[in-house]
């Protein structure tokens, strides 16, 4: 796979990871002893890229010690939704312009 796709690919992965870990922080809001956990991935690509080699990075899961906000879920589900969004626009540019490589043509279906 194109490196730019794996890398957009792995991106989206984390992102669907983060909105299935902010879903249940919300439906565990009210289960006593349960702390909020946290998706770590924009972390990880930093730091991998400091060091020059950020071709394998892993989103973690982080288990906090913090108390479940429900505005604070709910905004940081909206803001994932977005970055959602951005990521598909980005695999679809990605696949579009290695079609156009494939055809020559940018309208051709393949």
């Amino acid at each position: 796979m194109d490196t730019g796709l794996s890398k957009l690919s792995t991106a989206l992965d984390a992102l669907v990871l983060r909105q299935n870990i902010t879903a249940s922080n919300i439906a565990n809001i009210d289960t006593e002893g349960y702390t909020k956990r946290k998706v770590e991935f924009e972390k990880h690509l930093q730091e991998a890229k400091l060091n020059g080699n950020d071709t394998d990075v892993k989103p973690s899961i982080e288990v906090t010690d913090q108390k479940v906000d429900l505005d604070t879920e709910l905004i940081e589900m909206a803001e994932t939704q977005m970055k959602v969004q951005f990521v598909t626009r980005m695999i679809r540019s990605q696949l579009e312009l290695t079609k156009m490589g494939i055809t020559g043509n940018p309208n051709s279906r393949l």
